[in-house]
């Protein structure tokens, strides 16, 4: 039984348990990261976890950093060829691909490069002999591959990126805006922005569909901002590996 301790305050996710006037107590689900410390530390044990389970059209909801959320779309969208250099705030997305890789998880080359300017050369390959083809960068990064990037755009090679936006450190800031991918929005790569970490998930299924249709040909970069959601742990809905592989079939 509830003893109404309110230890949960000092672990949960901010709003995740939520308190009436009467001292009752619901769980808005909305907020909630999935990572069990509340049940671990409440004295009673009132707080019970569950698996995660599937729900309609086999999604599963987990809580998740959503950087790792990106890599794990990407690894669904069963890509070819990874080129990255790291680079705060999107290191995390590559370092997690690197692994899903070394695992063998996922049957892709992963280029680990010596700059950004050589990791879009290298996407640019890839994309140009017909491999799916996914980077990341963020701020200095970006400008230091703008040379190759708007060579992407006019050969019309459909890849993706996930830019990480941050400021390009004018004076010696590495906090989140678009400066960066102001600097290049001329560059003919279609740009999608999105608000979380779900948005973020499902655009990138969306990017590599829009970037491989034959009417479009172009690349694509979704947007995130830098530190407010790379390194936000939120509730994202997986969808089912079987209905990703008929929303995007192999690149031809």
């Amino acid at each position: 039984m509830c003893i109404k301790c309110k230890v949960y305050g000092l672990y949960s996710a901010e709003g995740c348990i939520q308190e009436d006037e009467e001292r009752h107590f619901e769980m808005e689900l909305t907020y909630c990261e999935g990572c069990g410390i509340c049940a671990a530390e409440c004295p009673v044990k009132c707080i019970t976890m569950i698996g995660e389970e599937k729900g309609a059209m086999g999604k599963v909801r987990k809580g998740v950093e959503v950087s790792i959320a990106i890599a794990d779309a990407v690894a669904q969208a069963d890509v070819d060829v990874i080129a990255a250099y790291p680079i705060t705030p999107q290191t995390h997305i590559v370092e997690h691909l690197s692994e899903i890789v070394a695992n063998g998880e996922l049957d892709a080359e992963f280029v680990p490069v010596d700059s950004e300017h050589s990791a879009m050369s290298v996407c640019c390959g890839s994309a140009a002999v017909g491999a799916r083809t996914f980077t990341s960068t963020s701020s200095q990064g970006l400008a230091l591959m703008s040379e190759i990037f708007f060579i992407a755009a006019a050969m019309r090679l459909p890849m993706v990126m996930a830019l990480a936006n941050r400021s390009l450190s004018s004076p010696l800031s590495i906090w989140n805006d678009h400066s960066d991918v102001m600097m290049v929005r001329d560059a003919g790569w279609i740009c999608i922005f999105v608000e979380n970490g779900q948005e973020t998930y499902d655009n990138i299924f969306c990017a590599f569909r829009m970037s491989e249709n034959p009417e479009v040909m172009l690349p694509v970069a979704v947007n995130l901002d830098g530190f407010i959601l790379t390194h936000m742990i939120e509730p994202v809905e997986y969808e089912d590996d079987e209905l990703i592989r008929k929303y995007l079939p192999a690149f031809k």
